[in-house]
């Protein structure tokens, strides 16, 4: 086996096989050369993986292919970290099986390490298979809660140009230097699938190093498929919040205030973005006398903040008794703005039509604000939010609007 491969591609799987093959199957295609190595560690598959995947991986890549098979489920960190220990590459690309990538996805993940010797790990522009995006970075909101970075955006959208420094980016797709990743000693073995980037990225951080989405690398992920991916989600936020929390700083507002949009915050703390009245003239230049569904549609794909075209399309739906096309909008919504401005319309909704899952949904958004209500309570009295408004010029004007709005101080 070459000691000398510039990149080592480590795919940890867990069943899932045709989502395994069709994802070799794309780096066979978009991944010219012999300069690079494909390790797929297998976590105790009991589907065709351990029959079929030996032998494909072969026969696609020869010897730049390994397959690493073990007996039981060792999780996603452990897995990744048993990957880097017997690779050979220069450079580690951690890799989701449920991925595929696309034309020239390599080239501009490792330019951007010559260009800029300070980079820590860098990875790329995630889409959904609808050209929507999955992920284009980590943000924390002022309760330091965790999303992605302008989910959902179409990719014409000009928010998605630019290469960002972030605090944490995603271990789904995880490109760093090997020798990095294991001075790090890889990811914190603690974890049971869930938050070993997070963790990562915080002693990337702390080193002073740079983390980066790169835009021009665009790979397709479906997300989540491997079964029981949540079912450690307590515990590990637990094993995050006592190693990670107060090592990252809120962030969202400040990149909507750099591409141009305003913000508000929510009773729950949570920022609700605006558009300036620039990004509202622009999309209403064209609006139509008389009211047309394809025009909203259009223009909401564009601008997916554009909050009062959701509402107008709300109540037009709602005058046509048009449940599915209400619950179509209700998706959209659900994944643009935050859960507390979405609740009323979706308790409506599940009224309307008596939905099993849109009630189960009430429900958990329900129990989900009065979590959050103790976590504003533990802010103001433990002078985390007095701190914070001192802290951040952007937020200091929110949270003193907050305080007017809501009284608590």
């Amino acid at each position: 086996m070459s000691n000398n491969y510039l990149v080592s591609i480590i795919i940890p799987v867990y069943n899932q096989w045709q989502l395994t093959r069709n994802c070799l199957l794309s780096l066979k295609q978009y991944t010219p050369g012999e300069d690079f190595e494909v390790i797929v560690v297998d976590n105790g598959s009991s589907d065709e993986t351990y029959t079929h995947c030996p032998t494909v991986g072969q026969n696609l890549f020869g010897q730049q292919f390994r397959y690493i098979r073990l007996e039981r489920n060792i999780n996603f960190g452990p897995a990744c970290n048993l990957g880097a220990k017997k690779s050979h590459g220069h450079f580690l690309f951690f890799l989701n099986n449920d991925t595929l990538v696309t034309e020239n996805w390599l080239p501009p993940l490792l330019n951007a390490f010559d260009e800029d010797k300070n980079l820590g790990a860098v990875g790329p522009l995630l889409l959904y298979p609808d050209n929507r995006v999955q992920h284009f970075g980590i943000c924390f909101s002022p309760l330091k809660l965790v999303s992605h970075l302008y989910e959902n955006f179409p990719l014409i959208h000009p928010v998605l140009k630019k290469k960002r420094k972030l605090q944490a980016i995603t271990g789904a797709a995880f490109f760093i230097p090997r020798s990095l990743f294991l001075q790090y000693n890889g990811f914190y073995e603690a974890y049971k699938n869930g938050y070993e980037d997070i963790d990562l990225c915080v002693q990337i951080n702390m080193a002073g190093k740079k983390l980066l989405v790169i835009p021009d690398t665009i790979i397709y992920h479906f997300t989540s498929q491997s079964s029981g991916r949540f079912e450690h989600e307590t515990e590990n936020t637990s094993i995050a919040n006592q190693r990670c929390r107060s090592r990252f700083i809120p962030d969202k507002h400040r990149f909507y205030v750099e591409d141009g949009y305003n913000f508000q915050l929510t009773y729950f703390l949570n920022i609700v973005p605006e558009l300036s009245q620039e990004q509202l003239d622009n999309l209403y230049y064209d609006k139509p006398d008389e009211f047309d569904y394809e025009w909203y549609m259009q223009k909401l794909s564009m601008e997916p903040f554009w909050l009062q075209g959701y509402n107008d399309l709300w109540q037009y739906w709602i005058q046509e008794k048009n449940w599915s096309r209400l619950l179509e909008l209700m998706n959209r919504l659900v994944y643009i703005f935050p859960i507390e401005i979405v609740l009323p319309k979706l308790e409506y909704l599940s009224k309307k039509i008596n939905n099993d899952f849109l009630n189960r949904k009430v429900y958990q958004i329900k129990s989900t604000l009065t979590e959050r209500k103790l976590m504003i309570q533990q802010a103001i009295q433990s002078g985390y939010l007095e701190k914070l408004a001192t802290q951040d010029d952007i937020l200091r004007s929110a949270i003193l609007k907050w305080q007017q709005k809501y009284g608590l101080y």
